[in-house]
């Protein structure tokens, strides 16, 4: 959807105005890159993992928390040197 690949997190039927812009809780955004930027939950369906991985700031870091909302600058991940 607009350049961006998504991933369905909730069974539905489809109906126009169910974009993923429209309906966060029914999509995450999905990364083939190694380590996507960083972004902002919206709640527990795009909140991080234990594992996951991300760019910020410049700098990689990987998530040592479940259900993570938090920056990379405040808790729950580890600084990748």
């Amino acid at each position: 959807y607009r350049d961006i690949l998504y991933k369905c997190i909730q069974a539905h039927t489809s109906q126009e105005e169910w974009e993923p812009n429209n309906t966060p809780d029914l999509w995450v955004k999905i990364s083939i890159e190694g380590w996507p930027e960083w972004a902002q939950p919206t709640g527990a369906h795009d909140a991080y993992n234990i594992g996951d991985k991300v760019t910020y700031q410049g700098k990689h870091y990987i998530c040592t928390l479940n259900n993570n909302v938090y920056a990379p600058n405040i808790t729950g991940w580890e600084v990748q040197e």
